[in-house]
């Protein structure tokens, strides 16, 4: 990888606080319509957001991956539009952000970082298109579900999922065609304004409860293959995708070990060593921690038995193909039914030697 992007996101870090206070003031300037009303504690909050901006636009420059901002600069599009700020929102934070990196930055790293910008343009502030299809047999049911979990109604959300496995239903299906929907489908309405984060909240974690009420189905299966451990990287909050993976490996015979989310690198290596394990997967939902992915990787391989692979997953490496290789693991899955897929391509050899 050109160095030159590591140095440019390095330089652009040091100079993060500088960076947030000229843009603030530019964003201020070119729309005070927009932002003034909100007084100090505005402020704050656009200070908070200009960090993260800048956050996605040093892994960018990291990784010579323009899509990494583009992907972002898209979600604060919509978002905006949700808030009600509409597209002067988000003309005047992308000026300013420009009026910032020139400002502020050396003229070599600006000119960079600034080619990313241009990347990602304007986009048209449209609304995401619904993850659940109502008019499908599965979707009606996951719309269903959906519904009654907004309601407040875990309870009736329950009940559906144990009718659905009474009845015969795979718990596979279930968490593909109920559960990775319905997850989907509240990111978008969050991001549109339609639902509170509270919302968001209480939804997630009913379902992190059903899932454990399917935990007898799920173990049921004998583990024959090698270790496995799951983790989110840093501090990702956003589990359910990882301990869907490792629900799906217990499955298919894998000797999960999962530690979930926030979870620091030290405590990745240390548990890596500690089982033995013959795969990590590790799940990223913001872009902004692709960097902290690849040096737990790092650490992992400096730490650990050499044959051991890695696997990865989440939202930058589904929108950034070859992103996986760049952060220096063995395999990418775009869900859970990929991830047991993948994992048995990389052990092959292993799982056709007899015991």
């Amino acid at each position: 990888m050109d160095a030159t992007g590591r140095e440019s996101a390095r330089t652009l870090r040091e100079m993060k606080p500088d960076l947030i206070e000229s843009m603030l003031k530019a964003s201020y300037r070119l729309a005070p319509e927009i932002w003034e009303p909100f007084g100090e504690s505005g402020r704050a909050y656009a200070r908070a957001d200009f960090g993260h901006h800048l956050d996605f636009l040093s892994e960018a420059l990291c990784f010579d991956d323009p899509g990494l901002f583009t992907q972002y600069v898209e979600w604060v599009a919509a978002l905006f539009s949700g808030l009600g700020f509409g597209s002067k929102g988000l003309d005047s934070t992308l000026g300013a952000l420009r009026e910032g990196l020139v400002t502020v930055l050396p003229p070599d790293v600006s000119r960079k970082a600034i080619a990313i910008l241009d990347s990602a343009a304007s986009p048209q502030a449209t609304v995401p298109k619904s993850f659940i299809d109502r008019d499908s047999p599965m979707g009606s049911s996951a719309a269903l579900f959906l519904d009654r979990m907004l309601a407040g109604n875990r309870v009736e959300a329950t009940k559906l999922v144990l009718d659905l496995v009474q009845q015969g239903m795979d718990v596979r299906s279930i968490y593909m065609n109920i559960f990775q929907p319905s997850q989907y489908e509240l990111g978008r309405l969050w991001m549109t304004g339609s639902i509170s984060v509270a919302q968001e909240h209480f939804c997630t974690a009913a379902t992190q409860s059903i899932m454990a009420r399917l935990y007898p189905l799920v173990f049921a299966t004998p583990r024959t293959k090698p270790g496995v451990i799951g983790a989110c990287i840093g501090d990702e909050l956003h589990e359910l995708g990882i301990r869907m993976v490792c629900d799906f490996l217990e499955f298919d015979a894998w000797n999960t070990y999962y530690l979930g989310a926030n979870m620091p690198s030290r405590g990745i290596v240390a548990a890596v060593r500690e089982r033995k394990a013959r795969i990590l997967c590790l799940s990223v939902t913001m872009s902004s921690r692709v960097s902290e992915t690849e040096s737990t990787i790092a650490a992992v391989r400096a730490a650990c038995d050499p044959s051991l692979k890695v696997l990865v997953g989440g939202y930058p490496f589904r929108h950034s193909p070859g992103l996986w290789e760049k952060v220096g693991a063995d395999g990418f899955a775009s869900d859970a039914v990929g991830a047991v897929m993948m994992a048995g391509s990389l052990l092959q050899p292993i799982l056709d030697t007899p015991a």
